[in-house]
């Protein structure tokens, strides 16, 4: 399967924030069922670390695919939300990162930017995967591919090594990115008392934009109610 870093690199510094936020760590004993065929799993996960086995009903249920850590599965229920056509198995005591379908849909309608990154990455792992599946095709298209990711691959890895990390301390439940904030994020803050965090792109753009008026301010340019004191 490819591999979630090449999801990661299409993705912000925001967008990340919002997947520590959204996200929750999961541990699979061994034999355990992530996901079963035909039935819908309601997450999609990111291997933190273990193993899986893929299999399915109409190959004899024997395992044609792994997965380890840096994959993504359940992602094929994504795109058709159909039931999953496979079964993932652990075969050694893992971890997985599951994102709710629900939560990863509402963010998909609410914020364009991320749902533009978020589906041409989901679209090359989905070409990526179809040609290491087929064999005739199997050497051309490592190439192909390798030169359309080669300069995110880093950027990728360096991100899910930091996903991982964050996910072993305490996270904020709602982080304000400035573009996908929910009626339901603030009805979480309101009567939960959810804690609140700015994620770090924002907190540049907010930086960026204190610099701006604090220039102004210095200036000798009349700007109402920065210089001039409201009702002047």
């Amino acid at each position: 399967m490819a591999g979630i870093p090449d999801i990661l690199g299409e993705l912000t510094e925001d967008d990340i924030d919002w997947l520590l936020a959204c996200g929750e760590r999961r541990p699979v004993p061994t034999g355990a069922i992530l996901i079963q065929e035909g039935v819908p799993a309601g997450c999609l996960f990111i291997v933190l670390g273990g193993a899986f086995d893929v299999s399915a009903a109409g190959l004899g249920a024997k395992a044609f695919d792994t997965c380890s850590a840096g994959d993504v599965v359940g992602e094929m229920s994504l795109v058709d939300a159909r039931p999953p056509a496979a079964t993932v198995t652990a075969v050694m005591d893992s971890v997985v990162f599951a994102i709710p379908m629900e939560a990863l849909a509402a963010k998909v309608e609410l914020d364009r930017g991320f749902s533009a990154r978020f589906h041409r990455a989901l679209a090359v792992f989905l070409s990526h995967r179809l040609r290491r599946h087929e064999s005739v095709a199997r050497a051309a298209g490592d190439i192909e591919l390798a030169g359309a990711l080669s300069g995110n691959v880093h950027l990728a890895r360096a991100r899910f090594d930091r996903l991982v990390s964050r996910l072993e301390g305490e996270r904020p439940s709602v982080v304000l990115t400035g573009s996908d904030l929910t009626i339901e994020a603030v009805v979480r803050v309101v009567e939960r008392r959810a804690p609140v965090g700015v994620s770090s792109a924002a907190r540049s753009r907010i930086k960026r934009s204190r610099e701006v008026v604090d220039r102004l301010a210095s200036g000798q340019q009349r700007i109402y109610g920065l210089n001039t004191g409201l009702g002047a």
